[in-house]
């Protein structure tokens, strides 16, 4: 066997799916307030909890090495942030454990435009969970989750698309 299917056979085995996620890993629910949170972006922009209300947005929790979290940026990039991008919906990428710099170039690589934030020290997503990503939180305007995740799969993704829908 070659050293990637033995990895992929590790990750299979040791990282749990959406189903077996152990619920104390998950710091928020739906209906209760976004945790207070002062973030910036590769760009030097400054997002906080607070001035964000009144907005419908999105936090997206990655990290650039996540299979699952690469899997479902293109579909963010595309479904959500296109789509809805523009001022009608922001979505905030999140990069756990990750520099600006590193996040700059990857965005760039990737040709992301959706702004994006490190949080090398999980700092934010502490505030959030404790383990597992992709995590992604849909907050209404008036700063309550409407929506979280953990994971990706394409009929989860599709219960974000709806819960979206549903924000506007």
């Amino acid at each position: 066997m070659t050293r990637l299917t033995i990895l992929i056979l590790i990750l299979m085995v040791v990282l749990p799916s959406q189903d077996e996620v152990d619920p104390a890993t998950t710091l928020t629910s739906v209906g209760q307030i976004v945790p207070d949170f002062t973030i910036t972006t590769t760009d030097g922009t400054v997002y906080t909890s607070q001035n964000l209300r009144g907005q419908v947005y999105v936090l997206d929790f990655f990290a650039t090495w996540c299979a699952p979290c690469l899997e479902a940026m293109p579909h963010l990039q595309s479904k959500v942030w296109e789509a809805y991008g523009d001022g009608e919906l922001l979505l905030l990428g999140i990069g756990r454990e990750h520099s600006s710099n590193e996040l700059a170039y990857f965005v760039k690589d990737k040709g992301y435009t959706f702004p994006v934030a490190a949080d090398p020290e999980r700092k934010m997503y502490g505030k959030f969970a404790s383990m597992f990503i992709p995590r992604t939180y849909l907050i209404g305007r008036e700063g309550t989750i409407l929506y979280q995740s953990v994971g990706y799969d394409e009929e989860e993704f599709d219960r974000l698309l709806a819960a979206v829908k549903g924000a506007f």
